[in-house]
């Protein structure tokens, strides 16, 4: 135990069957993985025990390294050794490392586990998923579950959340943890590189916010995409609608197929997305499959009008000929023009008219809270999707759905962006010309076009002969 500092001991001592730890970087969660499956594997002999990580060659890294510090400072009984990132004992347990690739995942049945501890709990890893795989591989030696990482990229959004501050925290044991508290730090030390993160990142930067300080970012940062709130623009019940709408983004050969079904209702304003058909992300399959897809929501909602997103000519044929084959036509939408749907959709959001329930539309849920700008092309005046995030083909189907909402086109509740200088000398222009022959002086102009007088209106003359 003395190789734990205080906050770790905590850990280390709570006899919860399922533990959580959430903090800083730099907090210590590494060494206290490595003693608590050195624990495991020594106390329960014959067991096995995993360490997973988002990156496979990191976990042996990890492992690999803090094992051997350990054994040669403490010299650990058992006497363990570490080959390909596993760590086997002479009482016959065993510590497997394993990345939390979905691949990897499935490699975790079978196993009889005293301990299994997920780190960087909050990139990636299908968590769900893993104790779903993992509750049966924990009956015979009574074994343990411990997540720990930094916090996630949205509040209120994902599995790392819900069990870390939302509904399913009061289930595991709740621990927090900082670099301020992890005694290996000088505070001097930390302090000047906590002041180079800010300067480089932004004291509201998420990244720093997460990393440096331990903070959920708030829901409207600056590089989502979407302004969802999913603690506050949610929906528990399902209400029975007057009318539903259907949009559909069609497949590509790298993006996924996604139509989603929204809801509305004569006696209230909301917008309800209640149900979504995503295929995986190249399988889309051709216009028979997307048929089979919305004659399954045809018969399940019987959709008022349906949309689909235009996007390209290869598209339009296809729905065309859809049309033909299975009497289903739906109604391209209008160019997708980011700078003018997104702001309409967050204006929905902000309204409160847009609600979304993450049991009904998971995928939909994932994309709203997942999408970011490239904020470089942002800088420089461009609405750009950042390429490192999941193209939003399931937001893009709700968008086409939205296009039959009542009073979509025409939201008086969502703001017009303010006209840019140029764009008020236009109109101040236009406004002359339309008033009068002769254009008036005007200050504002003068200033702006250097004092020249606009011309004087003249009759066109056609010198055709």
């Amino acid at each position: 135990m003395s190789i734990l500092y205080e906050d770790q001991q905590r850990v280390f001592c709570d006899r919860t069957r399922d533990r959580v730890l959430e903090g800083t970087r730099q907090l210590g969660k590494t060494t206290l993985s490595a003693v608590e499956l050195i624990e495991a594997a020594r106390s329960k002999p014959g067991s096995e025990s995993a360490y997973v990580d988002l990156d496979i060659l990191h976990a042996e890294k990890v492992i690999g390294r803090d094992f051997e510090t350990l054994t040669e400072k403490y010299r650990i009984p058992g006497n363990p050794v570490v080959v390909n990132g596993d760590v086997y004992f002479e009482n016959g347990s065993v510590i497997y490392s394993f990345s939390g690739r979905p691949s990897e995942i499935e490699k975790l049945q079978g196993l009889k586990f005293a301990i299994l501890i997920v780190d960087e709990a909050q990139d990636g890893s299908d968590l769900e998923g893993i104790i779903k795989l993992c509750r049966p591989a924990l009956i015979r030696h009574g074994g343990r579950l411990l997540f720990t990482g930094i916090p996630g990229r949205v509040r209120g959004m994902g599995f790392w959340w819900d069990i870390t501050n939302g509904d399913k925290a009061h289930l595991w044991g709740q621990h927090r943890g900082s670099m301020w508290r992890n005694p290996y730090l000088t505070h001097e030390n930390i302090q000047i590189q906590l002041d180079a993160a800010k300067l480089e990142l932004g004291e509201t930067n998420p990244d720093y916010l997460r990393h440096w300080l331990g903070q959920w970012p708030e829901a409207d940062n600056a590089a989502r995409v979407y302004r969802w709130d999913p603690i506050e623009q949610t929906f528990s019940d399902v209400p029975v609608c007057d009318l539903y709408i259907s949009g559909t983004d069609p497949a590509g050969i790298r993006d996924r197929e996604a139509t989603v079904i929204v809801g509305c209702r004569n006696d209230s304003d909301k917008i309800w997305p209640i149900a979504e058909y995503v295929s995986e992300k190249g399988n889309g399959g051709d216009y028979c499959v997307t048929a089979e897809v919305l004659k399954k929501a045809a018969q399940a909602y019987k959709p008022l009008r349906s949309f689909y997103d235009f996007g390209s000519a290869s598209k339009g044929m296809l729905a065309a000929t859809r049309n033909l084959d299975f009497s289903q036509y739906m109604e391209p939408v209008p160019p997708k023009h980011l700078d003018f749907e997104i702001p309409r959709v967050n204006g929905l959001f902000k309204s409160g008219r847009l609600v979304i329930n993450r049991q009904l539309t998971p995928m939909l849920a994932a994309d709203l809270a997942g999408v970011h700008w490239d904020l470089a092309e942002r800088a420089k005046g461009k609405n750009k999707y950042d390429t490192k995030t999941p193209h939003p083909d399931v937001a893009d189907a709700l968008r086409a759905a939205l296009w039959g909402v009542p009073g979509f086109a025409q939201d008086p509740k969502v703001k017009k962006p303010p006209l840019t200088e140029e764009q008020q000398v236009r109109a101040e222009i236009d406004k002359m010309y339309k008033n009068s022959n002769v254009a008036q002086k005007s200050p504002k102009l003068d200033a702006i076009l250097g004092a020249k007088q606009p011309m004087r209106k003249q009759n066109r003359v056609d010198r055709r002969y």
